[in-house]
């Protein structure tokens, strides 16, 4: 009888903790989207090669996102001044805490609505879609990214961890900085990660600043990453870059002429 017992509470407590397995395993895949499950089927070898030639020190900080978060962001970016760069103390020491760095922004200028997305679950799928390829897109450019920054609250909400989740599995090193809190510095943020994995140039000199923007190809409706030409921001953008962002729109023209 006492063997009974305890062969009926050993398959007791076996079938609990399948079915909470199972529960968990359910979540899980409800977590993950199709697109993601697509991109490691179908383009897992050239994720692999992108994962290998980024990461590395000598890259890039790429801000994606909205156009006027990069922009914002990258102005900041630029000259702020809130750390000693030698010991990493909180303390303006008189250079530019991201000394020596080239900061790039890819502006996406073809897909901007984020907040009336996120009210309804397909939209909320496709704001986690849309930050993946923002994403991807920093990986394909030059120079390469070694620290990417989700520069809109609303996708680091909703796709920030579907990132961060597609990198580890595909074995990218590029740190994703990101917060759907506003009130967080993505800067401060950026500076101590860099620092703490040792990712500085460690070069004296200003910030650059590099432009890319995605644009949607009139023919046949395809997303494009090209180097950023004002003609082809559009007319509904409520400023011009160089007004909204006059030192990183001037680091990048005068960049452009060497």
């Amino acid at each position: 009888m006492k063997v009974k017992k305890i062969l009926k509470t050993i398959l007791l407590v076996s079938s609990v903790l399948v079915a909470i397995c199972c529960s968990r395993r359910v979540d899980s895949a409800d977590r993950t989207l199709a697109y993601v499950n697509s991109l490691l089927v179908d383009s897992l070898s050239e994720l692999r090669a992108l994962s290998e030639i980024n990461g590395k020190s000598s890259g890039a900080i790429v801000l994606v996102g909205d156009p006027a978060g990069c922009l914002r962001l990258s102005e900041w970016m630029l000259l702020c001044d809130e750390f000693d760069n030698i010991d990493a103390k909180r303390s303006s020491d008189g250079l530019p805490d991201f000394s020596g760095e080239t900061i790039v922004s890819v502006l996406n200028f073809v897909d901007t609505a984020y907040q009336s997305l996120a009210a309804t679950k397909d939209g909320q799928v496709a704001l986690r879609e849309l930050t993946i390829r923002n994403s991807l897109a920093s990986l394909r450019i030059r120079p390469r990214c070694k620290i990417l920054l989700i520069c809109n609250p609303v996708l680091s909400e909703y796709g920030g961890s579907d990132v961060r989740d597609l990198f580890e599995r595909v074995g990218c090193n590029v740190p994703v900085i990101y917060s759907s809190d506003t009130t967080v510095s993505l800067s401060d943020v950026c500076f101590l990660t860099m620092r703490k994995m040792n990712m500085f140039t460690h070069n004296i000199s200003y910030p650059s600043a590099s432009l890319f923007m995605t644009i949607r190809d009139s023919i046949d409706s395809r997303e494009s990453v090209v180097p950023f030409v004002d003609s082809l921001v559009p007319a509904s953008f409520p400023d011009t870059v160089g007004v909204l962002a006059p030192n990183t729109y001037y680091s990048y023209v005068v960049q452009n002429q060497y």
